[in-house]
């Protein structure tokens, strides 16, 4: 059976989305992952932050399991958290606007200027820690 690439009926448009909870604690409730930001897909940045929100979340929790202040953890946590997100935010923005479509005019000195910074290893290094949060 031959696919048909003109028969798809499914057309979504994709743009750059970010949305950061105006907090992410309120007293003992906390929001991680989707539901505290929302960041563009890109490179993985809104997965990753849902993952590290959780561990960053773990000594407010265990204050709580032991029955500790908590309010300075989670407070903590909130404002680290909250720095996180919106570093994601500038990334992901940064990543969209590198990966752009551009007028060969441009696209060849863009693509040109990226593969050179790509040879060095530094820079790899920068990029890999961005991406990796770190």
């Amino acid at each position: 059976m031959a696919l048909d690439p003109g028969a798809n009926t499914m057309l979504s448009s994709f743009s750059v989305r970010s949305r950061l909870a105006a907090r992410m604690v309120s007293g003992r409730t906390a929001l991680i992952g989707d539901a505290a930001h929302e960041i563009s897909p890109i490179g993985g940045q809104g997965m990753n932050l849902g993952w590290l929100d959780a561990e960053a979340l773990l000594p407010g929790i265990l204050a709580v399991v032991r029955g500790e202040p908590s309010a300075e953890a989670l407070m903590r946590f909130d404002a680290l958290r909250r720095r996180a997100a919106a570093a994601a935010k500038r990334q992901a923005e940064v990543n969209m606007a590198l990966g752009r479509p551009l007028p060969v005019s441009l696209l060849r000195p863009r693509n040109a200027v990226i593969a050179r910074a790509a040879a060095i290893p530094a820079f790899n290094a920068l990029v890999a820690r961005r991406f990796t949060m770190q």
